[in-house]
């Protein structure tokens, strides 16, 4: 947050558009080296400027016959109204700015990822699309015996991912990073999560699946990450994936 006050803003429009006496124009450019709080508003405002300059008042379209201490009284007041004008707009720019960063980063967490494709519809995946599928997203699990395959997959703020679909409307996302995921607690969602020895966070969330099947998928993605025999968990996997029942879309 920055600690300008309301005079500082005054004297940066004023130093902007030239308006400081000498004396206080050495004492504010001394400053200006050593704030950087300052020197970033500085910026902000010559920035802005230009795109404001249709909302400026015209202060010398006055009549000649004009008295000269009137005119001096516009133009003061169309100085102050002037440096109001910049020093709010800037303010709502900032903060429509910081709104925006805001909403953005909390759309980065997994759970918003993973619902952004429940909505997307992909083809229903055969063998053939399966193949496909699985050499466009080499690296990432290979859950066909869970009768998923990766549809999409992307890179994010917090590590990458991919998404799997499979038959009877199955839904699954895979996320793995270096960072510690903000997972869902809803008690719809189905989560589970785990790290590796070489320091890589792990996580799925699914809706809507089999809990068995939901359960012998991570079970299995565990001993896949972390290198272990998996010989008996991909058994138990196909297993509960021919009795699983159907995903609830």
């Amino acid at each position: 947050m920055s600690s300008l006050s309301e005079q500082d803003w005054e004297r940066i429009n004023a130093y902007h558009d030239g308006e400081l006496p000498d004396e206080e124009m050495r004492a504010f450019e001394r400053r200006l080296a050593a704030d950087t709080d300052l020197a970033d508003a500085l910026q902000k405002v010559a920035s802005l400027s230009g795109s404001l300059g249709a909302l400026k008042p015209d202060i010398h379209a006055v009549e000649q016959n004009v008295d000269h201490d009137l005119v001096s009284k516009q133009d003061a007041r169309g100085r102050a109204s002037r440096n109001w004008m910049i020093g709010g707009t800037l303010a709502a720019s900032l903060m429509i700015v910081g709104f925006l960063g805001v909403e953005l980063l909390r759309s980065e967490t997994p759970l918003d990822l993973h619902l952004t494709y429940l909505e997307q519809e992909f083809e229903r995946p055969d063998a053939g699309v399966g193949q496909v599928a699985a050499r466009a997203l080499q690296g990432f699990p290979d859950l066909t015996g869970a009768n998923l395959v990766p549809v999409a997959s992307r890179t994010y703020s917090g590590g990458s991912l991919a998404h799997y679909a499979g038959r009877n409307g199955c839904r699954l996302s895979y996320f793995r990073g270096r960072g510690a995921f903000e997972l869902p607690g809803e008690a719809d969602m189905q989560v589970t999560a785990w790290t590796t020895a070489d320091g890589l966070h792990h996580a799925i969330i699914a809706t809507g699946m089999d809990a068995g099947k939901f359960e012998a998928i991570g079970v299995y993605l565990l001993h896949v990450t972390r290198q272990m025999p998996e010989i008996k968990v991909a058994s138990s996997l196909e297993q509960a994936t021919v009795t699983a029942s159907s995903c609830l879309s």
